[in-house]
Parts: structure tokens; sequence; C-alpha cells
């Protein structure tokens, strides 16, 4: 199955973040990678044909203050879901955050990451973000907070629920105690850092020091992790019940 590349990012808690200005990002990011926008998420949730000018109006007078934008298609119309048949795509809601998603045989997992550091009139909105590397279906439902199954990810998949966990934390205003789970990339903000309990804080702090590479970037502490490394953090981390995926 093809494999894409994911950067999340979500809003610091009560940050009022102009939804304009993302668009402009996403957008400019966008032709840059694909040199078009194809469709976009229409106010009724339907993926319709790019209208520039209908879109920023329906956004700016609050019709429609879901923004998804996408590339072309791949396949041909109704082949495939409307949101997944695409290259590059582009989204930002409150509640799901900042998403990118492209073709890991396109951009890779680093790249996005730069072009989130680069959008430095918007980063600052932002808290804790992380880049990962999945299956299409799943790996766009999972940044969502939705399972989607795929022939990696069946129905009945065994960890289906860890998905979905993340955004509840969120719903219950229980987001600043927990991180979602680690990742190739993970990126916390410093107000993120000083909000967790300080043994939460402690054990990912030791957990830095000891595996990957951190920088700073800005206001952000950058972490890295080599894949072979991602089991044995987790299995730390989950014992000072950090991570928001395994704690029901």
């Amino acid at each position: 199955m093809d494999k894409y590349n994911y950067f999340v990012a979500h809003v610091e808690p009560v940050s009022k973040i102009n939804s304009y200005d993302v668009f402009c990002c996403l957008r400019a990011w966008l032709l840059k990678v694909a040199g078009k926008i194809d469709r976009c998420g229409g106010k009724y949730g339907k993926i319709i044909k790019y209208n520039e000018k209908k879109f920023i109006d329906e956004l700016c007078s609050g019709k429609n203050p879901t923004i998804f934008l996408c590339s072309e298609r791949i396949w041909g119309k109704g082949d495939w879901s409307e949101a997944l048949n695409c290259d590059f795509s582009a989204s930002f809601t409150n509640d799901e955050g900042l998403i990118f998603s492209a073709c890991a045989g396109k951009t890779e997992l680093h790249g996005l990451v730069d072009t989130f550091f680069e959008m430095t009139h918007i980063t600052g909105f932002f808290d804790y973000a992380y880049s990962y590397c999945e299956t299409h279906a799943f790996g766009f439902g999972y940044a969502a907070g939705a399972f989607t199954p795929d022939d990696d990810h069946p129905f009945m998949w065994s960890r289906r629920s860890e998905v979905g966990r993340w955004m509840k934390k969120q719903w219950d205003g229980l987001s600043d105690f927990f991180i979602r789970d680690v990742y190739p990339v993970n990126i916390f903000s410093d107000r993120k850092l000083s909000a967790l309990p300080p043994e939460k804080r402690t054990a990912l702090e030791s957990a830095m020091k000891r595996f990957g590479v951190c920088d700073t970037r800005g206001e952000f502490t950058v972490w890295a992790l080599d894949n072979h490394e991602l089991e044995t953090v987790r299995t730390e981390l989950k014992a000072v019940e950090l991570l928001a995926s395994y704690c029901p």
C-alpha cells in the first residue's frame, strides 16, 4: 500500500488563530508542491471543485469554517474517496488542528516539518505537533482522530481504540496532562512542556536526553526519533501515563 507522510499541529488552548491566515499558508504550500489546488471542502462537507473566490467568501463569512484543500486526482472520479484521491492535501479546524498529507515518494517527512516552521506568522498559535509515515487511509483518519480501516489496519485491528483517545482528552479539557504518542518527529512549545505534571515532564525530558536528537527551533523543542527507538520510548512513557493513546 502507498505510504504517505503526515504532519499534525494542534492549536494552543484558547488561542484565537485567524482562519484566513491559515488558509493563505496552506494555499501557498499546495501551490508550491502540487502546482495548483484542484478541489476543496464545501460548506456541507462534500469535496467540490476549487473556486478560490467562493471558498474565501465562505471562510471569511463563517459559512464554512473548515479548510480542506487538495491536489489533482490520482484516479478517476468516483474510483476512490475524494479526500484520499490526491498526492497532497492540507486541512485545518480548531478541533483537529493543522494537517498536511503528502505522498511519501514526493515529499519527505522532514520537509513537512520545515514547512511548518516556514509559516512564521502562524506557528506561534500552535502548541504541540508531530509527524509520521503511514498507509494513506489509516494515516489520514488517524490525524483527525478517526479510525479508518485499510489492508494493514483491518476493521477488527486490535489497537483501533487508540486512535480516538487524544481527541477525547481534548474534548474533556485534559490535553495539558498528556501528549498523544511518540512519533518520528515530536514538537513541543515551551507552554506545552511547562503545563505537563512534574512527574510526566521529568520522564519526557529524561527520554529526550537519552533517545533520538533534540533541537530548539524558535519557541519549540523538536525531538526526532529513529523508528527502532519508538517502542522503547513508548514503553517508558506509558509507564507514567503520559501517552493519551494508551490512557482510556
